[in-house]
């Protein structure tokens, strides 16, 4: 789903909040998304000169890695129009900043840790 950032404001703790919605005024298909699952925002480079755009940061990101770290944060809100996500109070402003002018923009949902540290617990 090709996504936007709606709105940026401030939550619990310090935390910037961040509401996504479609960028083409579709409903969103957040099935996938539930409150509490950890993703990261990234650019949605499937198409033409946002493909591009992508090569062109990930190149000057200067660690040779070619990727950059894209914010992370956990989904606090599902609905059929939005997606709310609070980032970690590490996350850099500039870097959320500089990810949010991107558009369009997609939720890549990353694994969880916490499960994975309980398991090795046991």
């Amino acid at each position: 789903t090709f996504l936007r950032a709606d709105e940026v404001r401030s939550g619990l703790y310090g935390r910037s909040v961040v509401t996504f919605g479609p960028a083409r005024g579709k409903v969103l298909n957040a099935s996938c998304l539930s409150v509490g699952d950890v993703v990261r925002v990234a650019p949605n480079a499937g198409l033409g000169h946002h493909a591009a755009a992508a090569a062109k940061a990930s190149a000057s990101d200067g660690s040779g890695s070619g990727a950059r770290t894209a914010p992370s944060g956990i989904v606090c809100k599902v609905s059929e129009s939005a997606v709310e996500v609070a980032f970690n109070d590490r996350t850099d402003d500039d870097a959320l900043r500089e990810a949010l002018e991107a558009e369009p923009l997609r939720l890549e949902k990353l694994p969880n840790d916490s499960t994975h540290r309980r398991q090795l617990a046991v």
